[in-house]
């Protein structure tokens, strides 16, 4: 899994850059908290689960497409209401917009010759012109961005995240999740030790690959990008260790003597608008999402 697959060929070469700004403001002129990631083997995650599901279909539930490649969070707003509603936004959507879903099929070729295969198409052709219109403007507002700096950033905040949710590091996290990713990992801690979970050991062997497969922009206006969220969705593959004691210290989950290959997808989010605070300046961690066509 690469960049060509999330946005053609024009992105998977550092000298075609130019040419995606060129074509993303040539668009703009014309024109989605926790599942999967951390079950390793049987992953620490696996209390929480349930609940997190039920979270992430209310929150996907609410992305929509809108002009100028932003979605803006209207529904979202209208049902959490009021003065509430705007601070959310105001500080983090809390929402992931259009969540990655996998790679699309290919279609068959009596697609060409239908109403609903062309819809289709055309859905798809707008999906790689969001993603490029994204990066656009993540490198036009985010100082010496680059896609492989951003990539090793993510593999770095992988394994904070990861090392920090397996020592139940509250403060650390506070500083790398967005409010609605801490909240629910809290609450798999607290589900942790309600399973007897007294320690639990984390270990990556290797991050095999980072590829960044989806991206999208979203502001509560989509007339005012003054508050726009960018949100990045990474795939890590990796091979990785685990196991959990209780409080007799005998092994309760996992066996880190077996190394696992686990594939996971996470949504970084970070703010890009100059009216946000200078804290949304910074890439967190949004959501973990359920593997793509499971």
């Amino acid at each position: 899994m690469n960049a060509e697959r999330m946005c053609g060929p024009s992105l998977t070469r550092s000298e075609d850059c130019q040419r995606c700004l060129t074509t993303a403001a040539l668009l703009h002129a014309a024109m989605m908290p926790l599942s999967h990631s951390l079950t390793y083997g049987h992953g620490f995650a696996a209390h929480g689960l349930s609940q997190a599901r039920r979270r992430n279909g209310r929150q996907f539930a609410s992305g929509g497409a809108a002009a100028k490649g932003y979605t803006p969070p209207a529904e979202a707003m209208a049902r959490s209401g009021g003065a509430g509603a705007l601070r959310a936004i105001y500080f983090s959507p809390n929402l992931i917009v259009e969540p990655y879903r996998g790679p699309p099929p290919p279609l068959p070729v009596s697609s060409w010759f239908t109403a609903e295969g062309w819809k289709t198409r055309w859905k798809r052709i707008l999906g790689r012109m969001k993603n490029i219109y994204t990066l656009a403007r993540v490198r036009k507002d985010v100082a010496d961005w680059s896609l492989g700096g951003f990539k090793k950033l993510a593999a770095e905040m992988h394994g904070d995240i990861s090392q920090a949710i397996a020592s139940g590091d509250s403060n650390k996290l506070r500083h790398l999740l967005t409010d609605s990713v801490l909240t629910d990992v809290k609450r798999e801690l607290r589900a942790r030790e309600q399973g007897g979970w007294t320690r639990v050991s984390w270990s990556l062997d290797s991050m095999d690959e980072v590829s960044l497969v989806h991206a999208r922009l979203m502001a509560p206006n989509e007339k005012d990008t003054s508050t726009a969220f960018a949100q990045l969705t990474i795939e890590f593959q990796s091979t990785q260790r685990f196991e959990a004691f209780d409080a007799r210290n005998k092994r309760v989950a996992g066996d880190a003597s077996k190394p696992v290959k686990v594939a996971e997808f996470w949504v970084f989010e970070r703010g890009l608008g100059s009216a946000l605070p200078s804290q949304m300046h910074k890439w967190r961690l949004a959501a973990r999402l359920s593997q793509p066509g499971t």
